[in-house]
């Protein structure tokens, strides 16, 4: 339960996340916006204490150097690198879906493909920030991609396309459309370690861009660890350029310490 004593910070400024909170277990909260100075850092600590925060994230725009160092004086480290990416598709003169023989085994996946691309995404995303920082368990962190790929399937996604060998998945693509602004965006992508090299991901993401193309939009974006250098190689292959660069950050008001929410 929260502490009854009034919060000292301007609720603009911090925010505490119910889905991450429920999740881990542990109450977790967001710096709002992307800058932070010594003043706000301050607040940030006195709030955490009242509300028994665990965890506060904060992502700093990648040349804004002064709120990078207000977060490592507070005690933030630094635990992340996202890149951001965009592909203009009108530029890229995309004429729709190729044909079906060019993609190989890659599908549509269903609601019944959910357990095994669980399975599949279970230990893929090493290098996202969950796993390098060490308070939370590495088991934590696969669990939050295979209930992330699961929900994908089951919608909250609006095409999650994969490959397959034998009927076993073998990689996939999640996709999500703004009809509004036109763009699309790419929000998991990952493959089986022995696909590796033998053009999957590569067919994968061709078939994911033409659909996208299909839907009428006009761009696509997809983040990545800028320490994921074969994620970077296989977006820039088809295309892709960066866009921004950001510093997550993640701070422990008492490290080592889990509390239950």
């Amino acid at each position: 339960m929260k502490n009854s004593t009034a919060p000292k910070i301007a609720p603009a400024l911090c925010e505490l996340l119910p889905w991450d909170t429920d999740f881990f277990g542990l109450r977790i909260a967001r710096v709002n916006g992307h800058r932070l100075d010594s003043a706000g850092a301050e607040e940030i600590k006195s709030w955490c204490h009242d509300l028994s925060i665990d965890c506060v994230y904060f992502l700093a725009n990648g040349d804004d150097f002064s709120s990078i160092h207000a977060a490592e004086q507070m005690g933030f480290r630094l635990t992340d690198l996202r890149t951001l990416l965009s592909l203009n598709l009108v530029s890229d003169k995309r004429t729709g879906a190729q044909p079906t023989h060019t993609y190989g085994e890659i599908r549509l996946a269903k609601k019944g493909d959910a357990e095994g691309l669980e399975t599949l995404a279970s230990g893929l995303f090493k290098q996202t920030r969950f796993y390098a920082d060490p308070n939370f368990a590495a088991g934590d962190a696969d669990r939050l991609y295979r209930t992330w790929i699961r929900k994908n399937c089951e919608g909250t996604a609006d095409a999650v396309w994969m490959s397959e060998s034998g009927g076993i998945p073998t990689g996939f693509v999640t996709c999500h459309l703004d009809p509004e602004k036109k763009v699309g965006t790419i929000g998991l992508v990952g493959t089986a370690p022995e696909e590796r090299g033998t053009g999957t991901s590569y067919r994968l993401m061709n078939r994911a861009l033409n659909w996208f193309s299909e839907q009428g939009m006009a761009s696509v974006e997809v983040v990545t660890q800028g320490r994921n250098l074969g994620a970077l190689k296989l977006y820039q292959r088809h295309g892709f350029l960066i866009k921004a660069v950001q510093l997550w950050f993640h701070f422990w008001p008492t490290p080592g310490l889990r509390r239950k929410k």
